[in-house]
């Protein structure tokens, strides 16, 4: 959270945050976090997500709702809205029940952990899934807010590639969501 609204302030400012140097934020931010470092054990100071989140939190800003945590809501009820719409209509009143019972999901999500984003987008997807460019779209936008799902792209592939009847329909179908998906 920290480090997405740094970036909006460097954004705001006109400035390129992927150039910006973060090594006083947790000063500027009073703070005492510590956050992982590198590979080679140098401390964070450059923004190393996707541009996604940048850009969510900028758009949330200029409509006025600001906050990291604002956007982390958002997203967390499109959630169990989408949970609870995408269950058959019997297992509605417990789909939900795994989430709340969850506390750790849900005090990380209003505490700061922008993971839900792309959680919820991943759901969209799985709910979107006969509709191939919405999951294509969904999954791109889950891919360019965090890395994580980036690891399930060959699974979906295999899925994908598992649905054609014929060989070409079968590397269409693949190209579309590898184009549309890196598209975004």
């Amino acid at each position: 959270l920290m480090i997405g609204e740094y970036a909006v302030d460097v954004l705001e400012h006109g400035q390129n945050p992927y150039d910006w140097d973060y090594t006083d934020m947790l000063r500027v931010n009073r703070d005492t976090l510590s956050f992982t470092p590198f590979v080679d054990t140098a401390p964070q100071h450059r923004v190393t997500y996707p541009a996604l989140p940048t850009e969510i939190l900028y758009l949330f800003d200029r409509l006025g709702l600001g906050h990291g945590r604002v956007v982390d809501l958002t997203f967390y009820l499109a959630l169990l809205v989408l949970l609870f719409a995408g269950a058959d209509k019997r297992y509605r009143p417990l789909v939900l029940l795994p989430v709340f019972a969850l506390k750790d999901y849900t005090s990380s999500t209003l505490f700061g952990v922008g993971d839900i984003v792309w959680s919820a987008l991943l759901v969209a997807m799985v709910l979107a899934w006969r509709r191939h460019r919405w999951r294509a779209v969904l999954f791109g936008l889950a891919a360019s807010f965090r890395q994580q799902p980036w690891f399930i792209a060959p699974f979906l592939l295999l899925l994908i590639w598992d649905e054609g009847e014929t060989r070409r329909e079968k590397i269409r179908a693949c190209t579309l969501f590898v184009g549309i998906s890196v598209l975004i």
